[in-house]
């Protein structure tokens, strides 16, 4: 059950619809209606907000069915307030009112031509409800009628009996506002031109007759938040030129029939709202210009034919919030510029066909919370353009890029975030990672937890990470050297890991260097350590340390291929210094602030500052961004594939086959794109 307000109190409570509506049995009973007549039944509460008013074209009588009788000239308004006191108590509903029966009839030689329910009465200088409930009107000469409307709402009106009237052409808001409306008799529409809201907010509507229409022209916002509405019948709209927000926020309505609509305009919000609808019609859509928020928040929508949108101009917002849209026909969209926000919140679309997009100049959120989104190729597009938040993989990323137009000036395309341009977080439990490294021959991986103190083992690159150690205190970075040992760093002793050769047990080994943060042996046998005072060498691994490097080492590398090492400082500047094949003094090559550097195993070295990667090619030249997003706070390290393992408490896998590399951007980088 649900309250209903007026402007003024409470009319009591009306029902939820049901099925198939009934009379209540203690309404007053309708009487016979004459020729030319109208008949109200009329709820009287409790209060002060009793008053009611309407007029009529012709002279007329009209009796408030309270005693009062009164003759009213033709146009002038009627207006009346009821005393509850005075109505009999034998009317009283269940629901909490009394009733009475009101009749307006023509005078002597007069024709009623309009009947006009929206006079408010003077006592009262703001809109208010009435308390129609139940209504039959006959006038063979009505050609105007004015039931609904928003100056007076017609809120508790459950049934309207319309039998004969005369021509009538605009039958615009007829029944607006008349929330309760359940039941509505088949009347003369014939004339009609006009079925502009006709039917707009009658929230417990489920059903229409089947009305003639076949003159109707506008048909727009006809049954516009009529919620309860399941089915409409074929309306005959061969001469419909706009059918804009027809079926607005019709959340109950799963179908609608084939209705004709080869003169149609405006399909603009047609169904926007209709959260139950599954699918739509093959409409004759071939003279559409307007197809905006045709089908926005049609939140069951599953599938759409290919309907002709050749002449459209307008596709925003067409499909937002269609949450289980799985996919697109072809349509043509060759001469709109406005794709703005049409497929924002599709969260079940995988993908898109190859749209024309070569005149568009507004794409904004078009993609926005689109996360299925696999698939997004378009044609000939020449304005920025947003694919955030997607699972676009490298060929699909590659396919947009290819698709690109010139862009117009400057513009942008963000694709970022997509796993195109992303390290895949490996699904390792334990978090907060510190270390990783890689024996050269067998390509085991091994990684340290600074939690738990514990070492675990990948065996060949593939499958689960194992416990393969005691719990020691203090783990950190790892390294490895020609010998196939492996290290793991203890900051906070004078003692380091060793597992030699890559297998058996760990034994613990001391060290003069203290803080060891990382470790690693160059090509030539010689073992380094690096710590908060700087990088120190052991010399063929024996006798004692020596500093190559003072400073506070973030991390260290050393090529393979010609034994330069590589050391980044601790801190903003993010200095990076190279000494050249293992000799000399550390030059700085580039500043990229919080940098990492990667152990490489080609000749090409990796940085990243947290989030970006870098590459300097064949260890020469300045270090280029290569826009992919590759944690690695506590460094990584570069399988004999060319992938990288990063550990930023997590542990992250770039597999270069799989990203967008720069060779890829310079796609779209040619065509005048910035790529973000």
């Amino acid at each position: 059950m649900a309250v209903v307000v007026n402007g003024r109190g409470i009319w009591g409570v009306r029902p939820a619809p049901s099925d198939a509506w009934t009379r209540p049995a203690d309404w007053l009973a309708m009487p016979a209606i004459g020729s030319q007549e109208f008949i109200g039944l009329l709820a009287i509460t409790d209060d002060e907000s009793n008053h009611i008013a309407l007029s009529c074209t012709g002279a007329y009588t009209i009796n408030w069915g309270d005693g009062v009788v009164e003759n009213v000239a033709s146009g002038v308004r009627a207006q009346h307030t009821y005393t509850y006191s005075s109505i009999s108590e034998s009317t009283i509903s269940e629901r909490g009112y009394k009733q009475v029966l009101v009749r307006v009839t023509p005078q002597a030689g007069q024709n009623l031509t309009n009947i006009n329910l929206q006079q408010q009465n003077s006592i009262l200088a703001k809109a208010y409800a009435a308390g129609w409930l139940d209504i039959a009107i006959n006038g063979a000469n009505i050609t105007t009628l004015n039931l609904g409307g928003n100056s007076v709402k017609i809120s508790l009106l459950e049934r309207a009996v319309i039998g004969s009237l005369g021509t009538i052409s605009d039958f615009t808001s007829l029944f607006y506002q008349c929330f309760s409306l359940q039941s509505v008799s088949l009347f003369n529409t014939a004339s009609a031109t006009n079925f502009s809201q006709m039917f707009r907010e009658c929230f417990m509507l489920k059903s229409i007759p089947l009305f003639n229409t076949a003159s109707g022209i506008n048909f727009s916002m006809m049954f516009f938040n009529c919620f309860s509405l399941q089915s409409v019948p074929l309306l005959n709209t061969a001469s419909a030129t706009t059918f804009y927000m027809m079926f607005n926020n019709c959340y109950s309505l799963q179908e609608v029939p084939l209705f004709t609509s080869s003169y149609v305009l405006n399909f603009g919000g047609m169904f926007a709202g209709c959260s139950s609808l599954q699918t739509i019609p093959l409409f004759d859509t071939s003279n559409a210009t307007s197809f905006g928020s045709m089908l926005t928040g049609c939140f069951s929508l599953q599938s759409v034919p290919l309907i002709d949108t050749s002449k459209g101009t307008a596709f925003d917002f067409m499909f937002d919030s269609c949450y289980a849209l799985k996919s697109l026909p072809l349509l043509n969209i060759a001469k709109t510029a406005n794709l703005s926000y049409m497929l924002r919140n599709c969260e079940s679309l995988q993908g898109l066909p190859n749209l024309n997009t070569a005149l568009v100049t507004n794409f904004a959120g078009i993609f926005g919370n689109v996360p299925s989104m696999a698939k997004g190729a378009l044609q000939g597009t020449r304005y920025s353009i947003s694919y955030t938040g997607m699972c676009l993989s490298r060929s699909a990323v590659l396919d947009i890029f290819n698709g690109l137009g010139t862009a117009s000036g400057t513009q942008t395309i963000t694709i970022s975030t997509n796993p195109a341009f992303n390290a895949k977080p490996l699904n390792i439990t334990g978090g907060n990672w510190r270390g990783v490294t890689i024996q050269s021959s067998s390509q085991d991986v091994y990684i340290s937890n600074v939690t738990t103190g514990y070492i675990h083992k990948q065996t060949g690159g593939a499958g689960p990470f194992v416990i393969d150690s005691s719990s020691y205190s203090f783990v950190g970075g790892m390294g490895t050297d020609i010998y196939g040992n492996i290290y793991c760093a203890r900051p906070g002793t004078n003692t380091y890991l060793k597992k030699t050769g890559g297998v058996g047990s760990w034994a613990t080994i001391s060290t003069d260097v203290s803080g060891v943060g990382q470790m690693g042996g160059d090509f030539l046998g010689n073992l380094y350590f690096a710590s908060n005072a700087g990088l120190y060498k052991q010399t063929a691994m024996t006798g004692s340390s020596v500093q190559v490097y003072s400073g506070v080492v973030q991390s260290f590398t050393i090529s393979p291929i010609d034994g330069s090492i590589y050391v980044t400082d601790k801190g903003a500047t993010g200095t990076i210094y190279k000494q050249t094949a293992g000799t000399g003094s550390f030059v700085a090559v580039q500043n990229i602030p919080y940098s990492t550097i990667l152990r490489s195993t080609s000749g090409d070295i990796y940085v990243t500052n947290g989030s970006v990667l870098y590459k300097q090619t064949a260890g020469t030249g300045s270090f280029v961004s290569m826009g992919i997003v590759t944690p690695g706070t506590f460094g990584g390290v570069q399988k004999s594939d060319g992938t990288l393992y990063t550990i930023d408490t997590d542990i992250y896998l770039t597999d270069f086959s799989k990203v967008i590399t720069p060779t890829d951007r310079l796609i779209a980088i040619n065509k005048g794109w910035t790529i973000a």
